[in-house]
């Protein structure tokens, strides 16, 4: 006989079994035990979705976090294998979990979102959700409804988000920053694509022709004249296919008034619906502009002044002191001058001899603007060039001193006018020297050196100390004009035809055989056989009518071949 006795709360059963052995004895057994209906109505629901079809393949086995949930209760019915690494749980532990222990949004909140997700699938439900650690996860939520055995239940992928939410925030910072930044200069910016069109505007709107709202989405042409538009989109072009930063003037007509602009084009690396992108950004100048006329002025009136001085237009030592003053140049100190030479200054780029001389000038300016930025030195320009006055001090090591300042000014000129070439920059150096008359010394060795350097341009040095200048030293006059072409004429003229007629390139065989290179040197450097320089030394000797062995020859056709390189282009 048994006898079952189910206490009130329905948690406790008492169960008495009387039974007999096999002697015939009583035996009774008494056992109390919890009921587990709710455990085993929970293993009933699992067992359920473990007969679904397919649901250890697309859920248990989802690399992707994946929970079910009791839409009545919250309860956490199950998780794959995903969810127990995410969150740090075991799979028990989370089975006796509700998702308001993971979820930290306020209860209402999650009971309307289970509510809604009961009755229809939503994408990208925005929740924090908390890990076993503590730590805090920004997620997105994918949930639905799901029926499993004629039960409807809440089937929830959860995407952990808190590292692009965290890229983005600090993306807006920086935003926020570039655009503080950018408004905050007076500067006008754009952010422009290859067709022109622009993406952004940042800066002073007064600086602007129409109101900034009315860039956006709109072309170049849309908004500024044809000339202007068309200029500034070729800029814009032409950095991108480059991928280098390019700088212009820009002229725009803004209120009825033409404004100047110093513009900069720099091409970006993101892509914007599939279009290439570059900044522009453009400062005012007129106030830069008028600084700049007020540097040419004084730079052309101490040039003025000074080459006065070297003229002898000025010879009391009371004068010049006063002159010297007013310039704020020191003569009682040491100093040593460099001439700077440059091909742009004698070249045929302007059609009238006016046009050119105001091209001279203009790059001549510019060149004595970038100079003056050097400090301790006095930069004056001259009808053939620019002179820069140095401060320096007497010693052992001062010509390597003046080397180094001479070759910062020739980088400084090269950096700032990238139209400039490498092999049409020379520099001349003098020695040290004090006073009125060590000044005109200074600039009498520095042309000569300056000459010297020109001279040997296919060297690529480029800069030349009056102690390197060798013959012309003896040169206080450029070695220009008639006596210099019938000189040349005179002494390599044929060879100079021959090259010409033949298109063959002997003076530069010449050249080498005079500087004391030996035939199979001179072959080496020209890609030549040895026996083809033997050739070429006896056809020279035979076009020249010389013995190129002779001591005096060889100086004459030397010095032929330096003033060739120093007026080539007048010839």
């Amino acid at each position: 006989m048994a006898l079952v006795l189910n206490c009130v709360d329905g948690e406790l059963e008492l169960i008495v079994l009387n039974s007999t052995n096999s002697s015939g004895s009583a035996i009774e057994w008494l056992t109390i035990s919890r009921d587990n209906s709710g455990r085993k109505q929970h293993e009933q629901h699992i067992q359920e979705m473990e007969n679904g079809y397919g649901y250890r393949q697309i859920f248990q086995d989802s690399p992707v976090v994946g929970i079910i949930i009791d839409p009545d209760t919250g309860n956490i019915l199950d998780a794959n294998q995903a969810a127990v690494d995410y969150y740090g749980y075991t799979l028990e532990e989370l089975q006796v979990m509700t998702i308001r222990q993971i979820n930290i949004a306020p209860r209402g909140e999650i009971d309307e979102c289970i509510n809604k997700v009961s009755r229809n699938h939503y994408k990208a439900i925005p929740f924090r959700h908390k890990l076993k650690d503590g730590s805090i996860r920004e997620v997105e939520i994918y949930s639905g409804p799901v029926k499993l055995k004629g039960r409807i239940l809440i089937h929830s992928l959860i995407i952990d988000v808190t590292a692009r939410r965290r890229a983005e925030a600090d993306l807006r910072e920086s935003n926020r920053r570039l655009r503080d930044f950018a408004e905050a200069v007076s500067d006008i910016s754009f952010i422009i694509d290859e067709d022109g069109r622009y993406l952004d505007v940042f800066g002073d709107e007064r600086m602007l022709p129409v109101p900034e709202t009315e860039f956006l989405g709109k072309t170049i042409h849309q908004v500024l004249s044809e000339d202007s538009a068309d200029f500034i989109l070729n800029e814009v072009q032409q950095a991108i296919i480059s991928g280098i930063q390019r700088k212009g003037i820009y002229e725009i007509q803004i209120g009825g008034e033409k404004q100047y602009f110093l513009g900069r084009t720099v091409p970006l690396t993101y892509i914007v619906n599939g279009k290439r992108t570059a900044a522009v950004i453009a400062a005012d100048i007129l106030e830069q502009q008028e600084n700049t006329l007020q540097m040419i002025y004084e730079l052309r009136r101490r040039s003025d002044i000074i080459n006065s001085v070297l003229d002898g237009k000025v010879d009391s030592n009371e004068s010049f002191a006063y002159t010297c003053s007013s310039l704020g140049l020191d003569i009682n100190l040491p100093a040593f001058v460099c001439k700077i030479l440059n091909y742009s200054f004698d070249s045929g780029d302007c059609n009238s001899q006016l046009a050119k001389i105001n091209c001279d000038r203009k790059r001549k300016d510019k060149m004595m603007i970038a100079l003056s930025e050097i400090p301790n030195c006095i930069v004056w320009g001259c009808q053939d060039g620019i002179y820069v006055l140095c401060y320096a001090t007497f010693g052992k090591h001062e010509w390597e001193r003046s080397k180094e300042i001479a070759s910062l000014i020739r980088t400084k000129l090269l950096e700032d006018d990238s139209s400039m070439s490498v092999m049409s920059v020379f520099v001349g150096i003098s020695e040290v020297h004090t006073g009125i008359e060590g000044l005109k010394k200074n600039c009498r060795q520095a042309l000569s050196a300056v000459l010297a350097a020109r001279s040997r341009a296919v060297d690529g040095g480029g800069v030349v100390h009056y102690r390197e200048a060798g013959l012309f030293q003896f040169v206080s006059e450029p070695l220009s004009g008639n006596a210099a072409r019938e000189y040349i004429t005179q002494h390599i003229g044929n060879l100079l035809e021959y090259d010409q007629t033949k298109q063959t390139n002997y003076l530069v065989t010449l050249e080498e055989l005079l500087r004391g290179a030996s035939i199979r040197e001179t072959a080496e450097k020209q890609h030549l056989h040895p026996k083809s320089v033997i050739y070429r030394h006896k056809s020279i000797a035979k076009i020249l009518n010389v013995d190129l062995n002779d001591y005096q020859t060889r100086l004459t056709l030397g010095l032929a071949l330096q003033l060739y390189k120093l007026n080539a282009n007048n010839l």
